[in-house]
């Protein structure tokens, strides 16, 4: 399957974003692992983290994982293909893959992934079409992009990093890169533009991936009625993932004085996600909670975000920096520090 007509529509949407970056012709190309340039000088593995579902665990903590460490030769929506460290194949199913440590394969992908990490986003908007043109394989490509998508959305660039989350939706990515999607998951309300183009969303009816983001954007604006009718439609998605992300988003419709008499139903759907799908329904729940005064158990939300979330640094940063708000506002100043502090801390470049 042809992949750059996806690249050509991103360029597009990012032309009419002002944004410069411009993916290179063969971007998300499918590209074997024996054709990449993987010598880095430096021996190393990928590293996958896979999530124990039966494990029983106290839910304020994170599930229990386990790992594996070879060469990712194949990472997919359904199944990731790894050679083990004693040459063994091995598969799993990628509905179970909560994290990925790469080995990236060429020096430009890690310069464009360190950037991320150390939050020079401007830097990295520049660094990752070198990167995708490096010939980088396949399932890395698709890490950088769930990047891209996260650093945008921080930037306040919803639209853009919507049109880069559906290029890269379009290329069937596993279930855990859908948590880099930039649904809405509070009260916000989208400006004009947005509202434009997540309607354009909301239409494209073969098109699940959209169709949730528009309905996302759309939940509390005039177009409420047509939003939550695909929201139950999507709830039967032949992409699971896309059904139990449009289940969670229902929530947002639930009257406020109905929330604590929903929320033990709430938590148990949260806690049987993939850990990375939970942080959206974390942050609705942090939201609405506040919004209801039950203001221990956001916090304790907020937390939670930024005790689990290291990976998706900036909405960790925001929870934190709302936990310190409203604990400020209550005269709790010693833990709106402690929360100050806390936001600091993960702010700073790596070493």
């Amino acid at each position: 399957m042809d992949l750059r007509y996806w690249a050509a529509r991103c360029c597009l949407a990012l032309m009419a974003t002002f944004l410069t970056v411009q993916f290179p012709p063969h971007f998300l190309n499918q590209i074997s692992a024996q054709d990449s340039p993987a010598q880095l000088d430096e021996p190393a593995w990928d590293v996958v983290e896979l999530v124990e579902l039966s494990a029983k665990r106290d839910v304020w903590s994170p599930p229990r994982t386990r790992q594996l460490m070879g060469e990712i030769k194949r990472f997919e929506s359904e199944q990731l293909d790894l050679i083990d460290l004693d040459g063994s194949e091995r598969t799993v199913p990628s509905k179970y893959v909560v994290r990925v440590v790469p080995r990236w394969r060429t020096a430009e992908a890690a310069q464009a992934h360190q950037l991320y990490v150390d939050g020079e986003f401007d830097e990295l908007l520049k660094a990752v079409p070198a990167a995708l043109e490096s010939n980088l394989v396949q399932w890395q490509q698709r890490l950088l992009i769930a990047e891209l998508v996260q650093a945008v959305e921080g930037q306040g660039k919803t639209r853009a990093a919507g049109a880069y989350f559906l290029t890269l939706a379009e290329s069937q990515p596993p279930p855990m890169l859908f948590a880099s999607m930039p649904l809405c998951w509070t009260t916000r309300e989208p400006d004009p533009v947005l509202r434009d183009v997540a309607q354009r969303w909301l239409e494209k009816s073969d098109d699940d991936a959209a169709r949730l983001l528009g309905a996302s954007w759309l939940l509390f604006t005039d177009e409420q009625a047509a939003a939550q009718q695909a929201l139950a439609k999507l709830q039967s998605s032949s992409n699971a993932t896309i059904s139990l992300l449009a289940v969670a988003q229902g929530w947002r419709r639930v009257p406020p004085p109905q929330t604590m008499a929903d929320l033990p139903r709430w938590f148990e759907f949260r806690d049987k996600l993939l850990p990375p799908l939970q942080l959206g329904p974390t942050e609705f729940m942090a939201d609405r909670l506040q919004r209801i005064g039950q203001m221990e158990l956001a916090i304790g939300e907020w937390s939670r975000i930024g005790s689990q979330y290291s990976d998706q640094p900036l909405r960790c940063q925001r929870a934190l920096g709302d936990a310190a708000a409203q604990l400020k506002r209550l005269g709790r100043d010693e833990e709106a520090q402690r929360f100050e502090t806390w936001k600091i801390e993960l702010q700073k470049p790596s070493q």
